[in-house]
């Protein structure tokens, strides 16, 4: 496999979960299109010429002959290329450098195609669900010697795109949809090599929790963090016909803005408590114990950072809960999106985070980067400018940088049965480089010295989730703004 990589840190740490093994595999599928780094440099001006001129004109013609996706393409493309034209003039430009001319300053700044490439694959893969096809066979994805891939089912027409998934009680796998609801796969009972996707059925649960982001069986419940229904929820079966007939808003989640930086991932920790992770688009949550560990930032922002031309001081925090969603603490604070977080044996929490993209190359940039999270741990995330410096004191560090990605799902393979470093060690799926990788760690001190290696790759595989399975299998879905699910 590639080169390992390697970054270290010694923080202050918590306690806590015996340690357990269980069997191996893998679920998987791909993405209908890719991601391509570029850099260049532009001028405001261009910036628009660039993004609405004829480049885009070409890229929309790719997707096909629909005029309506072609329409939403070039709408998109109108309001990108606004997007940037903002920044760059009155953000970056006149506020942050005091350069004269608004449209005169030419910055270096990372153009991807995800920022014409999201749209494209929103339109296009969204038909591809409404058609209903394939998923990448698991031929396409490349994994480390002594493993294996299968794919076990593609998602049909009219099944939806799958963001989030959990095992319930029976070993079935519920997942979360782009668009609406949550839904069962129920897998044969006794799996084997002629196990084939008509095996597997697919119902619906519920339709009206919208962009369920995160999906948690536990306690005899259904816990969902729909971020488009701007709330976390149980559903429960008191009826005892296996279906979901009570849901209950737990807690109201004040979320604004873009697409995926709501409340994302609900995980259970091993105090049996249940940890919700919400990103930089929510508010800090009103009625939250005064003796959480971490604080509203707003306390500390009596004057306003003069380096944050945002002021805007919303940051991704995780909460936590008790079964019935009674009492709230906040256990720690200062990221920016983190999808999700996992335990390991000894009880310790970790999360992955992604800085914004258009800031690469920028001073107050930070590479996308593990989390070691400690009780009121600060990791220093503002808005833009406003991003505390490494040499803040109370700003917790990073304990691996991973370079670029797109982090969405988080697993220690604890429970699985591979081999024994691998049980000790945390696989990571990175939505945007269509990979998973292995993070490898050593105790140091009171945190963790890391290395990384790829653990699978495919061309391209966007991998919302992962979850090991009750017989130690690796399972993962792939899916998000309207790709196809497998």
């Amino acid at each position: 496999m590639g080169k390992s990589h390697e970054n270290s840190v010694a923080r202050s740490a918590s306690s806590g979960l015996p340690s357990e093994s269980r069997g191996v595999g893998l679920y998987s599928s791909h993405q209908t299109g890719g991601v391509t780094d570029r850099f260049v440099l532009f001028d405001a001006i261009g910036a628009r010429r660039l993004m609405s001129g004829e480049f885009g004109k070409r890229q929309a013609a790719k997707i096909g002959d629909d005029w309506k996706t072609l329409r939403r393409v070039s709408d998109a493309m109108q309001r990108a290329a606004s997007n940037v034209e903002y920044w760059t003039q009155r953000r970056w430009n006149a506020e942050c450098f005091a350069i004269p001319g608004e449209s005169s300053a030419i910055l270096a700044v990372m153009v991807r195609s995800l920022v014409v490439g999201c749209v494209v694959l929103a339109c296009t893969t969204a038909t591809s669900v409404v058609r209903g096809q394939e998923a990448a066979p698991a031929t396409s994805i490349r994994i480390q010697d002594g493993f294996q891939v299968r794919l076990l089912r593609s998602a049909r027409a009219g099944e939806g795109s799958w963001i989030s998934m959990t095992f319930d009680d029976r070993g079935r796998i519920i997942v979360g949809r782009d668009d609406a609801g949550v839904a069962r796969l129920t897998l044969p009972a006794a799996e084997d090599e002629a196990t084939s996707a008509t095996e597997i059925t697919y119902e619906r649960l519920d339709s009206t929790l919208r962009h369920c982001r995160g999906v948690l069986y536990a306690h005899d419940s259904l816990y969902v963090c729909a971020t488009d229904s701007k709330g976390f929820y149980r559903l429960r079966d008191t009826t005892g016909d296996d279906r979901f007939d009570e849901v209950k808003l737990l807690k109201a989640m004040d979320y604004r803005s873009r697409y995926g930086h709501g409340t994302n991932q609900v995980v259970l920790g091993p105090d049996q408590m249940i940890y919700v992770v919400n990103g930089n688009d929510v508010s800090f949550p009103e009625g939250v114990s005064p003796k959480s560990a971490y604080r509203d930032p707003r306390n500390d922002w009596l004057i306003a950072e003069p380096r944050d031309t945002d002021q805007d001081n919303r940051v991704g925090h995780i909460l936590r809960t008790d079964a019935e969603g009674r009492s709230w603490e906040v256990i720690a604070g200062g990221f920016r999106n983190q999808f999700d977080l996992a335990f390991n044996a000894d009880g310790e929490m970790f999360t992955w985070d992604a800085d914004m993209e258009w800031d690469v190359g920028l001073p107050w940039y930070r590479p996308t980067r593990l989390n070691h999270v400690v009780s009121g741990g600060e990791y220093g995330w503002r808005w833009g400018t406003g991003k505390w410096p490494a040499y803040f004191a109370d700003s917790l560090p990073s304990t691996l940088d991973t370079g670029l990605g797109s982090p969405t799902a988080l697993a220690f393979g604890t429970r699985s049965n591979f081999p024994e470093r691998y049980r000790r060690a945390l696989f990571m799926a990175d939505w945007q480089n269509g990979r998973v990788l292995v993070v490898h760690m050593r105790p140091v001190g009171a945190s963790y010295t890391c290395r990384y290696d790829m653990f699978l790759e495919g061309g391209p595989l966007n991998i919302s989730d992962l979850e090991f399975g009750p017989d130690g299998a690796l399972y993962f879905i792939t899916g998000g703004r309207g790709s196809q699910s497998g």
